[in-house]
């Protein structure tokens, strides 16, 4: 690159467009007495995410995402190669046409769960500017929204907003926005990378995004969500030793004192400000997800924000229960069994989430 200094000290390529990458050359003779001769060379990696970040940076970037899935031909530079890519294949100079699934117009009956697994990857990309993380998602949401025919609220859809709301935080420890972005309900509320859980029992009520301009995928000031389900009062209490990863962990515990599981907090609730969660702060688990054949429970965890008639709450967290995997919450099975027969009689609420 010109001017660059790191890129000038690392050419090797004698000032060409792309490095020359060395060979090593292998020769002998084989049992038989038939002379052979082999040249290898460094093995080229063609996989165009943001893994692999060494070869391809500009993909760890989110507004070249979206234009990477609007475009309908994209012309990677790459370190060693160029790569092309369409709706449709990818080729490199040395790999033949491999079909692409991930392009907008792919999407037919599985459009919810493509734009759930779209998030998911741009949720991991970076930006300069944190307030540009709906503008650099909205052509992409737009064709999703054409397509749909749903209302788009806060980077989720009003026709699939249950399956939506069911994102968990993986980088967790970072904090929440000091700047207000999106409501508690959206995976836009936080800076962390996310993934989702399917199947559901609680129901949307109501839910309205009022616009911060003209955009209707642009930013927002404000995005009430109203939801139906079962509500169980808790309290959180943070552990004295983190877990073998050195997380902190977050339990949360019934009204008769016993010991009940883990959660998985959408920020880091240690950092001091308005979005610190202390331990011993009440808390309730909203019921999500109930699968009986899979022995899978899903709440969120949302505490008060404003209490009294027209309470307010927000999301911190999502709690998980799941026999098949039980180190995830680190329960005996009777310690879980003992928590949902209390879930199980919690009552239906209606609660507002901001």
């Amino acid at each position: 690159m010109q001017d660059a200094s790191a890129d000038w000290d690392r050419d090797d390529g004698g000032g060409s467009l792309f490095a020359k990458t060395p060979d090593f050359e292998v020769s002998g003779t084989t049992p038989e007495g038939e002379y052979y001769y082999l040249i290898f060379r460094e093995k080229i990696e063609h996989h165009l995410s943001v893994v692999n970040t060494s070869q391809f940076p500009l993909m760890t970037r989110a507004w070249v995402h979206q234009e990477r899935m609007l475009s309908p031909r994209v012309l990677h530079f790459g370190y060693y190669e160029l790569a092309f890519e369409c709706s449709t294949e990818t080729y490199s100079l040395t790999t033949t046409g491999k079909p692409n699934k991930k392009r907008v117009k792919k999407a037919t009956f599985f459009i919810a769960r493509m734009w759930r697994s779209l998030v998911t990857g741009y949720s991991a990309l970076h930006l300069a500017k944190p307030n540009d993380c709906f503008p650099a998602l909205s052509g992409v949401a737009r064709t999703f929204a054409e397509k749909r025919k749903s209302e788009y609220l806060a980077d989720l859809f009003k026709d699939s907003l249950i399956d939506d709301l069911l994102w968990t935080a993986v980088t967790w420890k970072k904090p929440r926005l000091s700047e207000w972005r999106a409501p508690s309900w959206s995976w836009a509320s936080t800076k962390s990378s996310i993934t989702y859980r399917d199947e559901l029992i609680a129901s949307i009520e109501h839910c309205t995004c009022t616009l911060d301009g003209l955009d209707t995928f642009g930013k927002i000031k404000s995005a009430p969500l109203r939801i139906t389900s079962q509500i169980l009062p808790a309290r959180l209490i943070r552990e004295a030793d983190p877990d073998t990863y050195q997380r902190p962990t977050y339990r949360v515990h019934i009204h008769d004192g016993a010991v009940g599981p883990r959660i998985w907090p959408d920020y880091d609730l240690s950092q001091a400000g308005p979005y610190q969660v202390l331990s011993g702060t009440e808390v309730h688990c909203l019921r999500m997800i109930r699968h009986i054949e899979d022995n899978l429970d899903v709440s969120l965890v949302i505490r008060a924000v404003r209490t009294g008639p027209g309470a307010v709450f927000e999301r911190i967290g999502i709690l998980e229960l799941d026999s098949h995997t039980p180190q995830i919450d680190l329960l005996q099975s009777e310690i879980r069994d003992r928590f949902l027969t209390t879930l199980n009689q919690a009552q239906v609420r209606t609660v507002d989430i901001e």
